[in-house]
């Protein structure tokens, strides 16, 4: 006899691929950042751009949230106010479909 109760160890395919994609934008903001403090300015390049419009291109609109707040937390964790993370992280994702 088999029992009916659903296996929990099974993950939602899409929780996953959203984690991975925020985990991937905070370390290539930690690269980005590390760039900038050889340089002591902005740096020039900024990895997570690349990544967020890749993410677009090839996942969808759906992506933009996590672009939004992997946009928020690296802006939290460099020591941004209250209020800046969630101002930057406003305006990020809206970059990939900007016309040039």
């Amino acid at each position: 006899m088999e029992s009916s109760v659903p296996s929990e160890s099974k993950h939602n395919p899409v929780v996953l691929k959203y984690l991975a994609a925020i985990l991937l934008y905070l370390g290539s903001a930690g690269i980005g950042l590390e760039m900038a403090l050889w340089q002591q300015f902005a740096p020039l390049i900024w990895p997570p751009a690349g990544l967020g419009l890749a993410l677009v291109l090839l996942g969808g609109y759906r992506y933009l949230p996590v672009i939004f707040l992997g946009a928020a937390l690296v802006r939290l964790f460099e020591g941004g106010a209250c209020r800046t993370p969630f101002s930057s992280g406003l305006g990020t994702p809206f970059l990939p479909g900007s016309p040039g």
